[in-house]
Order: C-alpha cells, then structure tokens, then sequence
C-alpha cells in the first residue's frame, strides 16, 4: 500500500490534503488512517488537517474503566516527548498522561525513531512512515490534539493539549538532533532493541517524576 492510499479520504475530505480532518476524526474514528484502529494498542502518532494546516495528534487506546477516578474537562492531561540516546541509536518516547490520580498520571506509550524511514515501509508497513514528518510537526507545535478511543473503537474523549514553556524550549534542542540525523537510516532489527534497551534503561520512577513535573 502507497503512503497517499493510507491517507485516503472521504468525499467530504479536503482536496488540497491527503490526510483526514482533525474536526471529522474527533466525532467519527473511521476517519483515521487505514489499519490504525486495527492496530492501534497503546498509542499513535498520526497526522491530521487542522484548520488547512498539518498537524501531528495522538491516538490513544484507553477504555473508561482504566482511569482510577473519572475524566472530565477539568481533568489535567499532558503529552510527555522524551529523548534517549543509546548504544543502538537515537529514539523519541512519547507519553499521552491523563492526571485521574495526583501522585501517578494514568499513561500510554509508544516510541518514533529519527531517522529517515527503511527503503518499501510505504508499501510493508505504512503506519511507520513519514516518521521524520510526524516528529518534525510535533516539536513544533504549541499543542497537540487527543483522540481518546475505547476497545470497541468509540471515541471517550478528544482534547487539545497544551505544550508548556519547558518543553516548547526543550523541543528546539530536540529539533536541532532531528536535523542532525538527517539522511541517516536504523534497520529494524536495531530499532527493536533501541526500545528495548530504552525500557531496560530508563527508570519508571525517573519517568514517573518527570510526568508529575508537566503538571505543575
């Protein structure tokens, strides 16, 4: 499968864009790029068409049940963006973070490598692709939009969360590595132990402080 077929849109879609519309996603998860509902485990970094701009947003999968108390409006949420630099290469953790408990945010998490992506992903697994574009869009943000969607693909709740000052001024050192490792590639067997040496490596009470940390 073609990236540009991933993206297919509907009728309604617009036409300068391959990619769906952040106000159609947010109310209709088939909306959302082919295979993702499918795949979608934890959490994603997809793009959207926000107000005719690309937009990096985040899926997550998250049943009601899952949260210790229940989330509302008021309920703070944050997305957390990590760096780790390891033996087998440069990987960026991502966190959606959901505050229904003040002492440990409910949390999910996925992981984008850096690095330009492997020769034929468009057409063996198109849901690793523009990995580069989705990061870039990202850190360069000043928000991100959350599509929360439960087991049986129905949305709980979407919301547009805020990057604070901290992170905004740490997303430009992170942007400036980006543009360091461009043109380089990670063969995928070295990015799958990349993650794992990153979970083996990085403490849950190291990561747990820094989530609080963006809630302040």
């Amino acid at each position: 499968m073609r990236i540009k077929d991933l993206f297919s849109r509907k009728d309604e879609s617009p036409v300068d864009s391959k990619y769906p519309k952040w106000e159609q996603v947010k109310s209709d998860p088939s909306y959302l790029p082919d295979r993702m509902l499918m795949e979608l485990q934890k959490a994603m970094v997809f793009i959207v068409n926000e107000k005719g701009k690309e937009h990096a947003a985040v899926a997550v999968r998250a049943d009601k049940s899952e949260f210790q108390t229940p989330v509302t409006d008021s309920t703070p949420i944050r997305l957390y963006v990590g760096f780790y630099s390891g033996r087998n290469g440069d990987i960026f953790s991502i966190y959606p973070l959901v505050l229904d408990n003040p002492h440990e945010p409910a949390f999910k998490e996925t992981w984008i490598k850096p690095y330009e992506d492997d020769e034929g992903v468009e057409q063996s697994d198109p849901l690793s692709a523009e990995s580069r574009k989705r990061l870039r869009l990202l850190l360069n943000q000043t928000y991100t939009q959350m599509i929360f969607i439960n087991n049986q693909d129905q949305i709980i709740f979407t919301r547009q969360v805020p990057f604070t000052p901290n992170q905004q001024k740490l997303f430009k050192l992170y942007s400036k590595r980006l543009e360091e490792l461009q043109g380089k590639r990670l063969p995928k067997m070295q990015y799958f132990s990349l993650i794992q040496e990153y979970m083996n490596s990085v403490p849950m009470g190291k990561l747990l402080g820094e989530f609080l940390a963006l809630f302040k």
